[in-house]
């Protein structure tokens, strides 16, 4: 009875730290599924850094179109230039979802609720030995007891074994643009609202069919792996602002899953025209932050809002001083 009330002392510790508002922002929104390559390491500073902005004029005002890094390290966590141009000429700031509003509480029942199997059930069983075999041994590296995770679904441990990859890598959550912009406009006393929910986001895992789930996991799992040979890379392509290289980089694996693409990334995307439109009827201009994965491809947001008849412009860094 003890270690049954250890176990799931440690399953609620566990679920807790996957809802709450920081661990949501590294997970959720571009990067679902390559997380762990989201996150920004040293490159060098100068004009070449672009990052990922577009402006969009609205029936009323300006949106821009923010690609967003959720994990940058401290050290090389400055907002490229357009990005701080258009959060300054912004009455508003949306994101992916309104993280000044967010309740982990519910976060976490919503997991132990939809995330957890009945009794009779494992993820053991449900993955076969091999798949189990792996997963255990990267949750001990990780910290993770087995017991635990052998109670979750494939798309919880999935998530959790992103966070803690992250977390080993050491990485600092409070560094990402969302977290900067987000601090700014509280600061700033600038409205923040979200394109989506907490409780949908979840959802889009849970509703995953279970082979999805899976193979979700293998990918978490084959991302650790690569996590330290793709950091540079995804980082200077983000801040130098080559959209084609990024999309190269974060959009080939998702080849191999063309279901996972469809409902994490594709479906959302179309989801997000018709809110992304409504906003320019507003009297303010508005600044838009999503994943960068989300804006590039030729199922992007950009892709799409051309579709459609705008015309996205890029913004591109200052000139350097004379």
């Amino acid at each position: 009875m003890v270690r049954q009330i250890r176990s799931r002392s440690r399953l609620l510790q566990l679920v807790g730290r996957l809802s709450s508002p920081g661990t949501i922002r590294s997970i959720f929104t571009a990067g679902l599924l390559a997380g762990s390559l989201f996150v920004g390491t040293a490159t060098a500073r100068g004009p070449a850094e672009q990052g990922l902005v577009w402006e969009l004029r609205g029936e009323r005002n300006t949106i821009y179109l923010a690609g967003s890094m959720h994990l940058l390290r401290p050290d090389a966590a400055e907002l490229p230039a357009p990005v701080q141009r258009a959060y300054r000429d912004s009455s508003e700031l949306v994101m992916e979802i309104d993280l000044d509003d967010l309740d982990p509480q519910a976060g976490a029942k919503f997991t132990s609720t939809y995330g957890t199997y009945a009794p009779g059930s494992s993820l053991r069983g449900a993955l076969g030995e091999a798949r189990w075999a792996r997963v255990l041994e990267v949750g001990t590296k990780l910290g993770l007891p087995s017991a635990v995770l052998d109670r979750l679904e494939p798309w919880v441990v999935a998530l959790l074994l992103s966070v803690a990859q992250m977390n080993a890598a050491g990485l600092d959550i409070n560094s990402g643009v969302e977290q900067q912009l987000q601090a700014l406009a509280e600061t700033d006393g600038k409205p923040i609202e979200g394109l989506e929910t907490m409780d949908f986001q979840l959802s889009i895992f849970d509703n995953l069919a279970p082979d999805e789930q899976a193979r979700f996991l293998d990918l978490t799992l084959a991302e650790g792996e690569q996590m330290s040979g793709q950091l540079d890379a995804v980082a200077a392509a983000w801040r130098e602002g080559r959209a084609k290289d990024l999309e190269a980089l974060l959009l080939g694996e998702y080849a191999k899953f063309p279901g996972l693409y469809e409902a994490l990334v594709y479906q959302r995307n179309r989801n997000w025209i018709p809110k992304i439109r409504a906003l320019g009827e507003r009297d303010g201009n508005v600044l838009v932050v999503v994943g960068a994965l989300h804006l590039v491809g030729d199922q992007g947001v950009i892709a799409m809002l051309e579709q459609a008849g705008f015309e996205p412009r890029r913004m591109t860094a200052l000139p350097a001083a004379r």
